[in-house]
């Protein structure tokens, strides 16, 4: 439902920004978006904050350092096994990241 209501505002804001109708203030619009969110049947759960340990797991990923415990080389060693690491993927040390070409 979040992904739903991201984009929905995306259209709002380009549609307003180019001096068009908002087309998400529809009646219809408004009656779709409820029966999704009855239909999922509860609300969406906030996520967990991000704890200091986390952050700087994600900051070693970042600069290419491993993080305490060695998560990295875990990661690192499930992506040679399972073949991760093909042709259009690059290992940077803590774990494999796809490259997307548009």
């Amino acid at each position: 439902m979040a992904a739903i209501r991201l984009h929905k505002a995306a259209l709002a804001a380009i549609h307003r920004s180019t001096g068009h109708e908002d087309p998400t203030t529809h009646e219809r619009v408004k009656q779709v978006m409820g029966g999704i969110a009855r239909s999922r049947g509860r609300a969406q759960r906030q996520a967990k904050p991000l704890t200091a340990e986390a952050l700087a797991a994600v900051r070693a990923t970042a600069t290419g350092r491993r993080p305490l415990g060695g998560a990295g080389k875990r990661q690192e060693s499930k992506a040679r096994a399972t073949g991760a690491a093909g042709n259009n993927r690059k290992s940077h040390g803590i774990a494999t990241c796809g490259i997307f070409q548009l």
